[in-house]
């Protein structure tokens, strides 16, 4: 399952902290991806949440140090909470993708009679990443497939 949320890591960290901003949802990310660096407003403290999927429990979080799961202002495991304001350095990386599977039965339903420009939902193997929209012809040739992506941009439009 991919996430809705996600969390920005404070410039200067190099590992994941109990400090890392959670971004609650996709409408405050801002269309950001997976290793964009980013300007996040934190909203105020009576505002942060307790994060909705397993950023409180990640390994990676764990540093061997005994903490008190109060934090010091009394906001118990809520965590800094903001919204992305502006992206500012894309990450172009690649991504391992296939598509989904009603985009795949739909294609083997028109396989045979039409070879235009078909929209297709791409699904990363990477849960960090967000579903991606593409047009392609070569989409019969995808069934089935793993393939690399690499997102160069949004429509602004675009959700």
């Amino acid at each position: 399952k991919h996430s809705k949320e996600a969390r920005v890591r404070r410039s200067g960290q190099s590992i994941a902290t109990l400090a890392d901003i959670v971004i609650p949802k996709a409408d405050t990310q801002a269309k950001a991806i997976h290793g964009d660096t980013v300007a996040v407003y934190v909203l105020p403290p009576e505002q942060w949440i307790r994060p909705q999927n397993d950023l409180v429990q990640d390994p990676q979080l764990d540093d061997g140090a005994d903490r008190d799961p109060v934090t010091p202002d009394g906001q118990g495991d809520k965590l800094p909470t903001g919204r992305v304001v502006g992206i500012l350095h894309r990450s172009k990386r690649e991504y391992v993708v296939c598509l989904a599977e009603g985009d795949e039965k739909d294609l083997r339903e028109k396989a045979a009679s039409d070879s235009s420009m078909q929209w297709m939902l791409c699904v990363p193997l990477d849960r960090r990443i967000p579903k991606v929209r593409i047009r392609s012809r070569q989409g019969v040739d995808l069934i089935g497939m793993r393939f690399t992506l690499r997102i160069d941009g949004w429509e602004r439009d675009s959700k």
